[in-house]
Order: structure tokens, then C-alpha cells, then sequence
């Protein structure tokens, strides 16, 4: 077997681990084409590579959200790795790792908390076939300077971005990540809301995305949408983004809100089925109250948003029930598996034009919303 090919036990155990070697991080540091990695040599405002080579680290001390709360990952409306980009990850792992390719890039704090800016896809491969040591470029704050958390989070999020490599398998920043990404640079104060808030967005996306992922037409259409949507930027928003912290302050403005008898569950429509999971073990645990799954739809891109708005919909209700129909066969013996305190609810408002901002546009028993005078 060439030598930039690493071997691993196919049955490894937590008592019999994978590892990778200091010999390992050796070849690939000779090996590795730096070009197909350029977050290695970008220089960052406030952090900066802790070693040229990688570092041997425990995978269990690297925190893992797959992109849902991590605020490395936050702004991917994807979140978790898409399940074809998975595979073709672990069929390119058949005949061992290629030592020359990528490895994962962390991110470590004042605390010594250890966090993905990139490698999430490949943390499920190393989970599921038992490494205990793995290779990782890490990242700190820069030795020596002061750096305010408001700034540290901004940088973070655009490394997340921007980190991913040039030819591995990893997903590519969508038309609604870049959306999601400047939204939050305005809503969170990072760019200006004046005359010049164009301007600003086009350098932001020109030093992030370096000329990669989006033509010039799509990257013109990504700025006219977060400009027209931001609300930082316009009093009238036809088209709202919804992301966890966004989902949150719509629910508690709207009086959705827990109380004594009602639990509420929000999710993005892409969690349908993690959502669901979660939300059958609340259902069991307060079995004296009801527990209501919502959804948003992320960012809905500016050309035909309303189509985006009902296929994710769709989508969130289909995984649901394409689920439970499934775990009915072979898990539940043909009966249902739904507690009777759980209901999907319903989905988050996001379009003026055809939704009442202040009310939940309800479910119906076949996944359609109801009429806005039924909620």
C-alpha cells in the first residue's frame, strides 16, 4: 500500500481505538498541497495557526454541533453535511485515508474548549469507526491581543465559510448561506446601515469567498436580497430570514412561549427528523402537557421565495411522516409511534405577501397549512 495511504481496523472498539501517529501528521505535512486548503494561508484579524503542522488531539474533546449552534457553522443553512456528500466521504475511504489530503481546522478558546471552524463530515467518520487521537490544524487568538468577543465571533463565522476546501468532500457555501452570513453581519452590527452598506457587504463577500463558489451575477443577486431584507436596513420587509436566534425572538414576540400546559420545539425545516426525535422524548417525559414541533424555512432566496417557503415546508413534513412510516414497520410492530400529547404545529411566517407576520401559519392533518382565521 503506497505510504500516503493510512490503514485502519474496520472493527475497532472504544477499548481498541483507531489513532493517527506523529508519523502520520509528519507525511501529511510533507504531502499536503497547501493550495487546495487556502485557510492555511490567510492571515485573520484576531487568530492565527498555532503550528504549521497539524496536532495530535483527542476527538473527544473537540466539540461537535454539525453546524446547528455553533457559531462557526450557524450561518450554513444546510447545517449537517448533505447524506451524498457523506458517502462518497466514506467510499473514498475504502482502501485507507489519503494522508495527503485535508484535515480538520479547530478552533480553541481562552478556556482551552476546543470547537470545528471545519471538519464536522469528517468527525462522523472518525466517531463511527472508533479514532481516539486524530489530526488537526488548530487555531487561537492571536498571542498578546486583546480582542473583543463581538469581533472574535464575526472572524469565526467568516472562517466557517470560507474554510472549506478546494477539492475534498465538503459542501460548497450555498446562494442562502451567503444570504444567512451577511444578514447576520448587519443584524449583529458588523456592517454599516447607511449609504454605504453595499459597499461594505461586496469587500465582506470579496475577502471571504476570494472570487470562489459564485459568479458575479449571483453574488450582484445575493447583495440586492440581504440589502432589501435586512432589517437593520429597511423599515418594510417583505421577506424575512429565520435562523435559531431569529426563530426564538419571532416565537416569544408572538406569544408562543411555554407555559404550564404547552411546550414549544423549534427547529429549522432540515432537523425535521432529529426535531421529531427530540421532541417524542419530551412528549414522554411531560406527559401532562402538549408538545408542538415548529419550523422555519432558513433564508428564502429572493427569486421565487413563496416556492422556497412551501418546498421546505413540504419537506419537513414528508421526512416526518417518511419516519415514522418506516419506524412503524420495523421498529413498532405496524403501530404508531406518536405520543398523544405530540403535534407538528406548524411553520413560522416569513412571506408578507401571503402570511400574517403575527400568526402561525397551523398544519392541517395533511401536512397543508390551515386557513390563517383557523389558528
Amino acid at each position: 500500500m503506497s505510504n500516503n495511504i493510512k490503514s485502519f481496523k474496520r472493527n475497532a472498539t472504544k477499548e481498541n481505538p483507531n489513532n493517527f501517529t506523529e508519523d502520520d501528521v509528519d507525511y501529511h505535512y510533507k504531502g499536503m498541497n497547501r493550495l487546495d486548503y487556502p485557510i492555511l494561508d490567510r492571515k485573520f484579524k484576531t487568530v492565527e495557526l498555532q503550528h504549521p503542522k497539524p496536532e495530535l488531539v483527542l476527538l473527544a474533546t473537540i466539540g461537535n454541533s454539525l453546524g446547528v449552534d455553533h457559531p462557526n457553522q450557524e450561518h450554513r443553512q444546510g447545517g449537517s453535511v448533505a447524506v451524498s456528500k457523506y458517502n462518497k466521504l466514506e467510499r473514498s475511504f475504502d482502501i485507507g485515508i489519503n494522508l495527503n489530503k485535508p484535515c480538520p481546522v479547530v478552533f480553541e478558546d481562552d478556556k482551552g474548549k476546543l470547537s470545528y471552524i471545519t471538519g464536522h463530515t469528517r468527525h462522523r467518520f472518525y466517531t463511527k469507526n472508533n479514532f481516539e487521537w486524530i489530526m488537526v490544524y488548530k487555531y487561537k487568538t492571536i498571542k498578546d491581543l486583546v480582542v473583543d468577543s463581538k469581533t472574535l465571533e464575526f472572524e469565526l463565522l467568516q472562517m466557517g465559510q470560507a474554510s472549506q476546501d478546494y477539492e475534498y468532500y465538503s459542501n460548497d457555501p450555498s446562494i442562502q448561506d451567503a444570504e444567512q452570513f451577511g444578514l447576520k453581519a448587519f443584524s449583529r452590527g458588523h456592517l454599516p446601515s447607511d449609504d454605504n452598506a453595499g459597499v461594505a457587504l461586496r469587500k465582506l463577500y470579496d475577502e471571504t469567498y476570494c472570487g470562489k463558489y459564485f459568479t458575479p451575477k449571483e453574488l450582484t443577486q445575493i447583495i440586492h436580497s440581504v440589502i432589501s431584507e435586512a432589517p437593520t436596513l429597511s423599515n418594510t420587509i417583505e421577506r424575512r430570514p429565520m435562523w435559531s436566534e431569529t426563530a426564538d425572538e419571532w416565537m416569544i414576540q408572538n406569544d408562543y412561549v411555554d407555559t404550564d400546559s404547552v411546550l414549544f420545539v423549534v427547529s429549522g425545516h432540515d432537523f425535521a427528523i432529529k426535531t421529531y426525535a427530540a421532541a417524542v422524548n419530551l412528549a414522554q417525559e411531560n406527559p401532562d402537557k402538549k408538545v408542538r414541533i415548529v419550523f422555519h424555512a432558513g433564508v428564502l432566496d429572493g427569486r421565487d421565495p413563496e416556492t422556497m417557503y412551501n418546498n421546505r415546508r413540504k419537506k419537513a413534513w414528508n421526512d416526518i411522516k417518511t419516519f415514522l412510516n418506516s419506524m412503524q414497520m420495523v421498529v413498532f410492530n405496524n403501530r404508531p409511534q406518536k405520543p398523544l400529547n405530540l403535534e407538528i404545529y406548524g411553520m413560522i411566517p416569513q412571506l408578507g405577501s401571503v402570511h400574517n407576520f403575527q400568526r402561525m401559519n397551523r398544519f392541517d392533518k395533511n401536512g397543508n397549512f390551515k386557513k390563517q382565521l383557523d389558528t
